[in-house]
């Protein structure tokens, strides 16, 4: 993309004659500020598709602000670095051995635990009486 290719940045081609608010298509934010690379209209949309770059969407087009390209341009670190001392990743058979090792516990304390159920309250060694009171 060229500055001639786009009529009002080939008439203020240099960005500080431009407002910080003012509204630039993304083909023209490229001719302005990335004339020659490495910036494409294509990064552009990625940045705006990644949350990187906010946008203006008028009548279904997209249109950014000399201010969000500055703060586009601005490096950041992508991830923390790691811990020096991090705890190790625990593996699947770990947990599964965990797990079971749960399920042998519970069944060692199921005889001291209270039956689950509807007829659990009852004393024992009496029956239930039937629906017909017979």
């Amino acid at each position: 993309m060229h500055r001639t290719d786009y009529p009002r940045v080939a008439a203020r081609p240099d960005p500080a004659l431009w407002r910080e608010d003012e509204l630039l298509s993304l083909g023209e934010a490229v001719a302005l500020f990335w004339p020659d690379g490495p910036l494409s209209v294509s990064s552009l949309r990625t940045a705006i598709r990644d949350g990187r770059l906010p946008v203006s969407v008028v009548a279904g087009k997209f249109f950014v602000t000399p201010l969000a390209l500055r703060a586009l341009s601005n490096c950041q670190v992508l991830r923390p670095a790691a811990p020096e001392a991090a705890e190790p990743t625990r593996r699947a058979s770990d947990a599964v051995r965990d797990m079971v090792e749960g399920m042998k516990r519970e069944a060692a304390l199921a005889p001291r635990l209270p039956p689950k159920g509807p007829g659990s309250m009852r004393r024992p060694g009496r029956r239930p009486r039937s629906a017909a009171g017979s």
